[in-house]
């Protein structure tokens, strides 16, 4: 994981990933932020965005999403940029870990029925 904060433009940058061959990942991630906009690399996942009471903490959300690590078809790493002047913490959490090659062997199996 790494993240960097960009205060003169307004961007939180965050880059997820995994240099392990061995395993597809699944990682939820939150991120605690002043701003409820993301720009990612995953297309297909949504974001779900909390507002935190606006009395107590103005401009305050959490932003959570997911990012898919599939080494055998090239995805390494997610990236994820925030508009955003302040960000609090990050967490990333792993939902799923399963072999790469157990996948990979059951997309070949299910291509391959597909075609007969």
């Amino acid at each position: 994981m790494k993240d960097a904060i960009d205060k003169k433009h307004g961007f939180y940058f965050l880059r997820v990933g995994s240099n392990n061959d061995d395993f597809d990942l699944t990682l939820k991630i939150k991120m605690f932020v002043k701003g409820n906009i993301v720009e990612t690399t995953e297309k297909s996942e949504k974001l779900y965005v909390y507002q935190y009471p606006e009395d107590k903490f103005p401009d305050d959300y959490k932003l959570t999403t997911f990012c898919n690590i599939r080494p055998l078809k090239g995805k390494k790493f997610c990236d994820f940029l925030v508009p955003t002047v302040y960000h609090d913490r990050t967490y990333v959490y792993i939902q799923k870990k399963l072999p790469a090659s157990k996948r990979w062997w059951k997309s070949k199996v299910h291509l391959l029925f597909k075609l007969l």
